[in-house]
């Protein structure tokens, strides 16, 4: 490859791992979105018309679905608990966000393995980790999570809109 080839496909992959990353992202809040709206007490969700865009640093909130730390993990056990009936989302996409997340991504250095891996390990003991995983992230391997992904997010989508249900208007003004 030439130069100006090496570039544009190191960009392509940059977008490629990029998208990937970013739709992962994106089912995360979906999934906390449709728990939100399914299985947050009365008593923990926000005022009517509030935005949480809006809240102030050091504001207290309620913890819910959308303010809790609970991991991509839980929310999918949770969402598949309550929503499996609809379609189930994988457990093993917690794996890849949890690595891009907590993992290390390195690279080989040679052009003859032009790929990243994506490498997540155990937390030390008496020493030394384990690899719990090592991805070569091809484009083949990053086309194959997007899928699976992007399928996932689907599911989640479909649920948000059956479950959506517009706001109430906000009270009429009293005329005196």
């Amino acid at each position: 490859m030439d130069n100006q080839q090496d570039s544009d496909y190191l960009e392509q992959y940059a977008n490629t791992l990029g998208r990937l990353h970013g739709n992962l992202a994106s089912l995360e809040i979906a999934i906390r979105f449709v728990l939100f709206a399914t299985d947050t007490p009365e008593d923990r969700k926000f005022p009517y018309g509030f935005m949480l865009t809006s809240a102030k640093v050091g504001e207290r909130l309620p913890e819910n679905w959308l303010t809790s730390w609970h991991p991509l993990g839980r929310l999918v056990a949770r969402y598949n608990d309550l929503h499996g009936a609809h379609g189930l989302i994988s457990l093993d996409i917690k794996d890849l966000r949890d690595a891009f997340a907590h993992g290390r991504v390195f690279g080989e250095g040679v052009a003859s393995a032009p790929f990243l891996h994506l490498m997540r390990f155990s937390q030390a003991v008496d020493g030394s980790v384990s690899v719990e995983q090592n991805w070569t992230l091809t484009p083949e391997f990053v086309r194959e999570q997007s899928m699976k992904v992007r399928a996932a997010l689907d599911v989640v989508g479909a649920r948000m809109a059956a479950v959506s249900t517009p706001q109430p208007a906000a009270p009429a003004a009293t005329r005196p």
